[in-house]
């Protein structure tokens, strides 16, 4: 069986009359279990990025010029650069709480959007990219190259691949802890969490929750 995934992605969600100029052509093949080549291109950026797994990926403006990619070596979230596209998607998936402590813990949050994020994981600038709604055709090609850049891609539940209906990507080194915010994971599976004695305190302190607004207020 042969699969093809394309799609067009867009910098920016914005109505038609005021577009961000910057756009990518996405492809990817796929025959039964084997994955062949994907491709991302932007004519904005004049840069082609491609992948064929086992043969990790490598980008650049034309194939003879391309250089490889790889994925930071970051490993804590205190340390890590998060992309994503908006805010809204999240708030209307009633996850918006869970997403802004993840926000708050990282040290840098930018929203560069669509398969700007990715590429930039990919190339090792950011460490995290997650998005609460995408179709495969968003997500088919990015899925390659960054997994053959050296990173994970998996939906918000933890399942490797672009086929969940979102997505979380990193360098692989943090995707379990922002798992743990996101509620895929518990939170003795974030590194960061102590294992045992945990109280609301550090509940609290680890999820951003602001003073007076913990369980144990509840109900005063």
């Amino acid at each position: 069986m042969s699969e093809t995934w394309q799609g067009v992605a867009f910098s920016s969600d914005r109505p038609v009359h005021a577009p961000l100029p910057v756009e990518a052509h996405q492809r990817r093949c796929s025959c039964g279990a084997e994955i062949t080549p994907s491709t991302t291109s932007s004519s904005t950026t004049s840069a082609i990025s491609v992948a064929h797994t086992g043969n990790g990926a490598w980008t650049g403006r034309s194939l003879l010029k391309a250089t490889p990619c790889q994925v930071s070596d970051i490993r804590q979230l205190e340390d890590a650069s998060l992309s994503y596209a908006s805010l809204h998607g999240w708030e209307e998936r009633g996850r918006i709480e869970d997403f802004l402590s993840l926000m708050r813990r990282c040290w840098r949050t930018r929203a560069y959007g669509d398969f700007w994020s990715y590429m930039l994981l990919a190339e090792g600038a950011v460490d995290l990219v997650a998005e609460p709604q995408l179709e495969v055709y968003d997500m088919a090609a990015l899925d390659v190259i960054v997994r053959e850049a050296g990173g994970r891609f998996s939906s918000l539940d933890g399942t490797d691949g672009p086929f969940g209906g979102n997505a979380l990507a990193s360098n692989g080194h943090l995707h379990d802890a922002a798992l743990s915010f996101l509620g895929a994971l518990a939170d003795g599976h974030d590194p960061d969490w102590p294992a045992t004695g945990a109280s609301v305190s550090d509940l609290r302190a680890h999820r951003g929750t602001p003073p007076g607004e913990g369980p144990e207020n509840q109900g005063k």
